[in-house]
């Protein structure tokens, strides 16, 4: 692929194919090896609930209230995303 033997656009092509099928075997070697590409970003406050829930023991209403939210089901559902996003066992909780 020596760009002075085709026209640059030509060139800009075929370099643009080689990086695609890199990033699609990189991609796919990720998921064979258990890699799961996130659909939606979550913030830091979600897993900020997260740990509240599973490591510090706090309900979904102690959460909610704490981080002024108003219904502790957005942190449940957040909280349980996070859970099957990373694969966690939910029983494992600590609880207070």
């Amino acid at each position: 692929y020596y760009p002075a033997f085709q026209t640059e656009k030509n060139y800009r092509a075929k370099v643009e194919n080689i990086v695609s099928s890199y990033i699609m075997r990189q991609n796919k070697a990720y998921e064979e090896n258990g890699y799961k590409f996130s659909k939606e970003k979550r913030t830091n406050i979600h897993y900020t609930w997260f740990v509240y829930y599973h490591v510090l023991g706090w309900t979904f209403d102690e959460i909610a209230n704490n981080f002024s939210i108003n219904k502790a089901a957005t942190v449940s559902k957040e909280v349980n995303y996070i859970y099957d996003f990373i694969g966690i066992n939910r029983g494992n909780r600590k609880k207070k």
